[in-house]
């Protein structure tokens, strides 16, 4: 049910979405290929497109997905995982306001492989401010079932790890004012360990613990509370040719925009563009931290270990000011060997 609005706004405004008993078919083939391959190289863009400076403004509210289902056919290792009776209502998704009446009491529910999912919320969508609250909480999730489905052309493998979330999404819809969505809780990462493409150890830890305290993506602002990171372990290489192993992850730039001439030639920031994104960090404490360095470059090959490395740092927030502090605690053990 599309709103007029939409043409005075030049931007898509939908008064509600309703989708009854979808269904989804999926198979992977072989290891990284799917049977959707041919459709997504089908619409992949044939060149760049390039960076848009402002987001795509739209407004979808009343959003509702009912009995939906999910069929995934693991080919290789003759495996069927089934996501069924999902059901899914959202106030709005919404980056501007709209005078839409919200009818849509938020809830997430499905069943995944016959356990199932249920979250609790809470909703006053005919009050003068239009909120609603979604509550999501997921126990300790292992990842190593669903490691094989990951796509090949990654930079790294996944080896072992876990995630738990327990998280509150509040919905608000001001008359007259924008629009927020503000995420709150926690997420965990846990006895996370992953490899290089190569399958050489790259990074683990014990704990990752994010607290979100504020986190508003449609207007670009991050708050968080504590972030603790236990026992990592980075592993950084050079091999003969010079090459250092974390290089690899995020490619090359290219000869072009390395160049001042291609800088020169790239149009000047409008005035009009979007606002930065603004973060916020109350404590960032690393506890263990070790970084091994091998370097096959040099004769004899060599070999230093920094460990025990405690970091604490904060408040720390971004953009940076002029005249910000940053209070920093910082002590490491440093050893080193080389190698016939």
């Amino acid at each position: 049910n599309a709103d007029i609005s939409s043409a005075l706004r030049l931007a898509p405004v939908v008064e509600a979405f309703e989708l009854d008993a979808p269904e989804l078919r999926l198979a992977r083939t072989a290891p990284g290929r799917y049977d959707i391959d041919d459709l997504i190289a089908r619409f992949q863009p044939s060149s760049p497109e390039p960076t848009p400076s402002e987001p795509l403004n739209f407004a979808l509210y009343n959003l509702k997905i009912s009995d939906a289902s999910v069929l995934f056919d693991d080919q290789p290792v003759q495996q069927q995982h089934r996501l069924e009776a999902l059901q899914l209502g959202l106030p709005f998704l919404a980056n501007l306001p709209s005078k839409i009446d919200v009818k849509v009491e938020p809830r997430l529910a499905f069943r995944f492989n016959g356990t199932p999912f249920d979250t609790g919320a809470q909703a006053t969508p005919f009050a003068q401010t239009r909120q609603a609250t979604l509550q999501l909480k997921m126990g300790e999730l292992d990842l190593l079932p669903y490691i094989g489905y990951l796509p090949d052309s990654l930079p790294v493998r996944l080896r072992s790890g876990s995630v738990a979330a327990d998280l509150v999404l509040d919905f608000a819809m001001p008359v007259d004012a924008q629009p927020s969505a503000a995420l709150r809780g926690s997420v965990g990462v846990n006895q996370l360990a992953v490899d290089d493409a190569a399958g050489a150890p790259l990074l683990a830890w014990k704990r990752l613990a994010v607290a979100l305290r504020d986190v508003r993506p449609l207007s670009r602002e991050l708050s968080f509370g504590a972030i603790e990171l236990d026992a990592p372990t980075l592993h950084v290489s050079r091999d003969a040719a010079g090459r250092v192993n974390l290089a690899a992850l995020g490619g090359q730039p290219s000869a072009a925009a390395a160049t001042p001439a291609a800088a020169a030639s790239s149009p000047p920031a409008s005035a009009d563009a979007a606002q930065p994104w603004k973060v916020q960090v109350d404590t960032l404490q690393v506890q263990g931290l070790g970084v091994l360095w091998a370097d096959a470059s040099i004769t004899p090959p060599a070999a230093l270990a920094l460990q025990g490395i405690d970091l604490k740092a904060g408040p720390l927030a971004y953009p940076f000011a002029a005249d910000a502090t940053m209070p920093i605690s910082l002590q490491a053990t440093l050893a080193g060997s080389t190698a016939d």
